[in-house]
């Protein structure tokens, strides 16, 4: 067998998924095989479950587009990817015309990571565009970055329902992330600023359009 297929028989399967998991109010599909990632969102859909959604690239191991196969983002509710899968899939264009491109696949809230850039953050049903900035911490390892974001944006999106806020939230959460080397770190951190660091950001965010 391939290195492809051995790494994708690492991936969950939704038939592996315990029950009380199901339970859950809101999901994040992570990184993997877009096939493995079709499946999973598949039982969400069927359990009525609402997720968000991040992709990869590894190579040619992984492509990106074929999350457009089988309506793949039609019930997505958050979708998490970065610039480059972006542009891996519909092409180097504009920023706004991406995210509208995008937002017509089928997710209502958007958020295209670009690392220190920060991220733009598009609410499909207002049509607004946002560019929320990286927060301004002392950087010791940006692994996990990306992971954080996603977790706190799809926190942000189930707690308020909006989409600049939820950026915000992964924004802040991405920051404490990047202060440690570690997930041990970040358990351990000092929240205690973090009402401060979300009104220092909250200031900086411009509305694109």
């Amino acid at each position: 067998a391939s290195d492809v297929y051995k790494r994708q028989e690492l991936d969950p399967k939704s038939s592996e998924i315990i029950s009380k998991y199901l339970a859950a109010s809101f999901v994040h599909v992570a990184p993997m095989a877009v096939s493995s990632q079709l499946d999973i969102i598949n039982r969400l859909h069927e359990k009525g479950i609402p997720f968000s959604l991040d992709l990869a690239i590894v190579g040619e191991e992984v492509n990106p587009k074929e999350i457009l196969a089988d309506d793949g983002l039609k019930y997505c509710r958050v979708f998490l990817p970065s610039l480059q899968e972006v542009q891996a899939i519909w092409g180097d264009q504009p920023v706004e015309s991406a995210l509208k491109e995008i937002a017509k696949c089928g997710p209502r809230a958007i958020a295209i990571k670009m690392g220190d850039q920060g991220s733009f953050v598009f609410n499909a049903f207002s049509q607004k565009g946002f560019h929320v900035p990286a927060a301004s911490v002392d950087v010791v390892d940006t692994t996990g970055a990306g992971d954080a974001f996603c977790g706190g944006f799809m926190v942000g999106y189930h707690l308020t329902g909006d989409a600049l806020e939820a950026g915000l939230y992964g924004t802040i959460s991405a920051s404490y992330a990047i202060q440690g080397y570690s997930a041990w770190d970040m358990l351990k951190a000092d929240y205690s600023d973090v009402h401060q660091r979300l009104s220092q950001l909250r200031n900086k965010v411009n509305q694109i359009f």
